[in-house]
């Protein structure tokens, strides 16, 4: 047991010092597990360690799936294209305290914010600090995984060793410990 909980703490502060780059496009990866109907044409992409869904349902909107958890950043500017906001998204971001979102952003999922203990403003746009416009709060119970990457960012497979970040079809997240 504490074998496990140190290899995720320093999993997690290596996390922090993953450097941004482009993911390549994810729906033709050989190994099948990208096979979500709704995200077909979409493609995945991080910056600064932000993982986006961008294309989803062949639009150019994006989705902003996960904000790593470890980063130490005190204030986050959502991208300009940014149209939803994944279940989840933000959550155990500990340190975050401002967020700064597009007026553009129409959704925000179920526990988006749940443990950021240090969050204490939402900006949309030029605006003061406002409570969320508005939240889905129900699931359809029926997802399914359609990505899986490790902390590099790189797809990966589920007999890959280490830390895995599997997104489903409805933008959950869920962060797993391969041995």
């Amino acid at each position: 047991m504490q074998k496990k909980v140190l290899f995720l703490l320093l999993a997690l502060m290596m996390g922090a010092a993953v450097q941004a780059q482009e993911i390549e496009k994810v729906d033709k990866f050989p190994s099948g597990y990208i096979n979500g109907v709704y995200m077909s044409e979409a493609k995945y992409k991080t910056i600064d360690g932000v993982l986006y869904a961008v294309g989803y349902e062949g639009t150019k909107d994006w989705i902003l799936v996960r904000y790593p958890a470890g980063s130490r950043n005190d204030t986050y500017n959502v991208h300009p294209y940014c149209r939803r906001i994944a279940r989840g998204a933000f959550e155990g971001a500990a340190y975050l305290r401002e967020i700064y979102m597009p007026e553009t952003v129409s959704y925000i999922g179920d526990n988006a914010f749940a443990g950021c203990t240090s969050l204490t403003g939402i900006y949309f746009g030029d605006s003061e600090p406002s409570a969320v416009r508005s939240a889905d709060t129900s699931s359809s119970g029926e997802a399914y995984e359609i990505a899986r990457y490790n902390l590099s960012g790189r797809p990966c497979n589920p007999t890959d060793k280490g830390v895995q970040i599997i997104v489903y079809s409805d933008y959950t997240t869920q962060t797993i410990i391969i041995n």
